[in-house]
């Protein structure tokens, strides 16, 4: 993650964060390196509190089920949970997937 953007306290550090999707539509999330999570997305047009008529992301996480709006331009991800109702955007910067051997 390059970017956090919410309603936090003053000077709060960008988490080391990462988030990577592969095309059977499982979504992993990362932590200072370490699997945070696991899930699944779907990506599909529509509106959420912030946002109308936008592009969605809607992610299945074993403990919670959020939708999110997105944007990808030039390798930078952004994923808006609704960030005027207090909930994160978060940027991320594409990373070249490992090569397998």
């Amino acid at each position: 993650m390059t970017k956090l953007e919410c309603y936090c306290p003053a000077n709060t550090p960008t988490p080391n964060e990462a988030i990577a999707f592969d095309a059977t539509g499982k979504v992993t999330m990362y932590k200072d390196g370490q699997v945070q999570e696991t899930g699944t997305y779907e990506l599909a047009q529509g509106s959420t509190s912030c946002a109308a008529d936008t592009t969605l992301i809607n992610f299945t996480w074993p403990s919670y089920a959020p939708t999110a709006s997105y944007s990808l331009r030039d390798g930078v991800l952004i994923i808006d949970q609704g960030l005027c109702l207090d909930a994160p955007r978060k940027t991320y910067k594409s990373a070249a997937a490992p090569k397998k051997e």
